[in-house]
């Protein structure tokens, strides 16, 4: 699953727009990965995708 959000952090004024990547297994989260844009997390997405199905 890949989100696209605005984020904020307590020394900055101004939110950032980036993307995270969750892996689920099973009925919970068992990973979460930043990327800086919504491209770059699906695009990385894709790859763990495919490299699954070859397990």
């Amino acid at each position: 699953m890949v989100v696209e959000q605005d984020a904020t952090w307590p020394e900055s004024t101004s939110a950032t727009k980036m993307a995270t990547l969750f892996r689920v297994t099973g009925d919970r989260v068992s990973a979460a990965l930043r990327f800086p844009d919504l491209r770059s997390a699906l695009e990385q997405a894709q790859l763990y995708r495919e490299m699954a199905a070859t397990e």
